[in-house]
């Protein structure tokens, strides 16, 4: 999908990252920000957060399940702590 990619960016730089539809801006994106950890190569990052354009949440997913598939990414289960947020909001 990429190769021979290599960008370095210090603190208070900015990109811009441009490019046709399908050409795989959103992806680069998903792998530096951790959400794609099967990518093969050499990624040297601090966390970052990514939000795309759409917020990525499922109507048909209750609060819980729609978080806890963002928590997948560093945890197999929702914990204790995401119930707990949820029911002190009201959305348990």
């Amino acid at each position: 999908m990429f190769t021979a990619l290599d960008m370095q960016l210090c603190a208070g730089e900015m990109i811009e990252l441009r490019g046709p539809n399908g050409a795989g801006k959103s992806t680069l994106l998903r792998v530096m920000a951790g959400l794609f950890p099967d990518y093969t190569g050499e990624l040297i990052t601090v966390p970052l957060l990514y939000l795309g354009h759409k917020p990525g949440l499922a109507g048909a997913l209750s609060p819980l399940e729609n978080l806890a598939w963002y928590q997948r990414f560093d945890a197999p289960e929702p914990n204790e702590r995401l119930v707990a947020v949820l029911a002190e909001v009201g959305l348990a």
